[in-house]
């Protein structure tokens, strides 16, 4: 499974440099105390739609994973995600799968999705 790090965004006119990562049929994001400051963005330039799931192992929020398509050349923003439905307590990260529409193993190439996880800037009083 691989992981995916944020890369932290500045405020003020500064910038950030974002490098996409190649997709994974799994994959986890590490969340830090600041977690409602990260925003996902996923891209594809694959011909096979993929079905994005965000597993919901919190200890809250009803335990529903959150889905998503994700078409050829299209681009979807996911966040900010609710640590207590989705952020496994015991790891402090999130689980991403990406599947066929159906559920079944991507049949595109897994590397054409690219995933960029980004924080957001922090406010003074967090």
């Amino acid at each position: 499974m691989a992981d995916f790090n944020k890369i932290v965004t500045l405020r003020n006119a500064a910038s950030a440099a974002v490098t996409p990562t190649n997709g994974a049929a799994t994959f986890e994001v590490v969340y830090d105390r600041s977690d409602e400051n990260i925003v996902l963005r996923f891209t594809s330039t694959d011909a096979t739609a993929a079905l994005i799931t965000v597993v919901a192992d919190g200890t809250g929020g009803g335990g529903t994973d959150m889905t998503f398509q994700l078409t050829q050349n299209e681009i979807k923003y996911v966040g900010a995600l609710e640590s207590m439905r989705f952020k496994r307590a015991s790891t402090g990260r999130v689980h991403f799968k990406i599947t066929n529409v159906n559920g079944s193993a991507y049949s595109g190439t897994l590397t054409n999705i690219k995933v960029e996880v980004i924080g957001l800037p922090k406010t003074l009083t967090n």
